[in-house]
């Protein structure tokens, strides 16, 4: 924060680089060998000035949890987060190339269309990159869930079945709801832990990156709900339309 900031900034940059390592839980004070016990008394004491809530008797548990927000493998809560970004960037893929079909009130006259449209290579190209994004929307989901710790494989499979490239409008947004329900319903308590386990709420870009977010502000400027932190409506029009703004 500025204010963290502005205190660590009136430090030498050895001592401010130190808090910061400890305050983060990356390094364990007890461990710093090259301070005495006062000078270890004294780096504390600067540790809870820019970090209110830093708790070293809490250091296994956060250095622990910090380690499995940094993996990266599949199952790992660093993957899961990573499967999260990776779930809306397909989505949005998917709402992009649907949009193309210009698909009407009834499947299997949009199915006819979509799938004849042989001198309409943009057709063909958006049917395709339409499946493709929707297989990629199902297999980042069920990797998400795997690493927030979840088994449940059947909703994200029955949410497949609501899938179809060819579906009118209106199912469309269902489907594309679904997906984003079953993404918030499991990130959101993940981005509780982390405030529940470090004591503050996440920096910016951790869980979510910034075209991530970019992506869902759009996505819920379109009317679709969602109710996950540090996303919110930017545009007025649609704050006006969906969110009951004045």
């Amino acid at each position: 924060t500025t204010i963290q900031d502005a205190i660590l900034s009136k430090m030498s940059p050895s001592d401010a680089a130190l808090v910061k390592a400890v305050g983060n839980y990356t390094m364990d004070i007890a461990k710093v060998t090259s301070l005495r016990s006062d000078q270890r008394q004294i780096l504390a004491q600067k540790v809870a000035l820019v970090y209110p809530n830093f708790d070293m008797t809490n250091y296994a548990t956060h250095a622990a949890y910090r380690k499995s927000l940094a993996g990266t493998t599949q199952g790992s809560t660093g993957g899961a987060i990573n499967s999260a970004n990776k779930v809306i960037n397909h989505l949005t893929e998917y709402i992009t190339s649907v949009n193309k079909l210009n698909n009407g009130l009834f499947s299997p006259l949009n199915a006819i269309a979509n799938n004849t449209a042989y001198f309409r290579p943009d057709i063909q190209t958006a049917n395709s990159e339409a499946n493709t994004a929707a297989t990629g929307v199902k297999d980042e989901l069920a990797k998400f869930f795997k690493g927030s710790g979840v088994a449940d494989v059947t909703s994200i499979a029955d949410w497949a079945k609501t899938v179809n490239v060819n579906a009118n409008p209106a199912k469309q947004q269902g489907a594309i709801q679904g997906a984003i329900n079953l993404l918030q319903g499991q990130l959101v308590p993940m981005i509780d832990q982390y405030k529940q386990t470090m004591g503050t709420p996440p920096p910016d870009g951790l869980f979510l990156k910034t075209d991530t977010m970019q992506n869902l502000s759009n996505l819920k400027n379109q009317g679709y709900r969602i109710d996950i932190p540090g996303v919110n409506y930017t545009d007025k029009t649609a704050w006006q339309k969906y969110g009951g703004g004045s």
